[in-house]
């Protein structure tokens, strides 16, 4: 058993190089390898943070949609990446009064983008517009968001995106 967990794992984590993405567990890189797709992850994340990955389908046309979201002890804190093969609209803060900062960034993965960024309840919010990622097959754009985490730290994330 043993013996086969670590040729799974062997095999996801050649898919993405000499070493598995950040946050990611044997478990979790056996579900990613199995969406048999190669999705623009960071290479650096906070410490404590887990990733989560799920596929679910979009009730717009039946769109294939995948969300890797990385979460950790303190639930106030957390960031996700959304995949899929459409725009699934513009990002919307929780808080409608929130006054947002537009923050460049540049990444291998992203390319040259930007994230708005804004305090909602008290709390740093971060999102950026759907990228297109220039791709011919699923997925063709992606999205960040995060929730308590500052523009410094997820300028940093997006920056390291691969």
């Amino acid at each position: 058993m043993v013996r086969l967990y670590g040729l799974l794992t062997g095999i996801s984590v050649s898919c993405f190089g000499a070493a598995a993405p950040p946050g990611f567990d044997g478990t979790m890189l056996v579900e990613l390898n199995e969406l048999n797709l190669q999705l623009p992850l960071p290479t650096w994340i906070p410490e404590g943070f887990k990733a989560e990955v799920s596929e679910s389908v979009f009730n717009v046309n039946n769109q294939r949609y995948i969300t890797v979201e990385y979460k950790q002890k303190d639930v106030a804190k957390s960031f996700s990446f959304q995949f899929a093969a459409v725009k699934l609209g513009v990002p919307i803060f929780a808080d409608e009064r929130a006054r947002p900062v537009r923050v460049g960034f540049s990444s291998a993965g992203f390319g040259t983008s930007h994230f708005m960024t804004a305090t909602v309840r008290g709390l740093p919010e971060c999102q950026t517009p759907w990228i297109d990622l220039k791709g011919r097959n699923f997925p063709r754009f992606g999205s960040f968001v995060s929730l308590g985490i500052r523009s410094e730290t997820a300028r940093k994330i997006l920056e390291s995106v691969r």
